[in-house]
């Protein structure tokens, strides 16, 4: 019993870092898919870009302490997604 409670303990802030990222990324969706479309001429670009977006917010465990902070690495990812395809 022990040793569950412990891998949940040592599991929920990692959890609730991915759960921060997520929800700063729904919140967004709509600004950065408006983003995506003013770099990218095709629709389903922007769809790609925005889905490896959520990629590499997904994988980035050490990027933004904040929301700000995630609200600009997004930014950022995305506009360098868009320009290398």
């Amino acid at each position: 019993m022990f040793g569950l409670w412990q891998t949940s303990y040592i599991q929920k802030p990692q959890q609730m870092e991915q759960d921060a990222k997520t929800s700063t990324f729904i919140s967004l969706r709509s600004r950065l898919h408006a983003s995506a479309q003013r770099l990218l001429a095709n629709a389903d670009d922007v769809n790609d870009a925005l889905q490896e977006l959520f990629v590499r917010v997904w994988q980035n465990k050490s990027t933004a302490d904040n929301e700000e902070q995630r609200q600009a690495f997004m930014y950022i990812t995305l506009r360098n997604i868009c320009i290398d395809m």
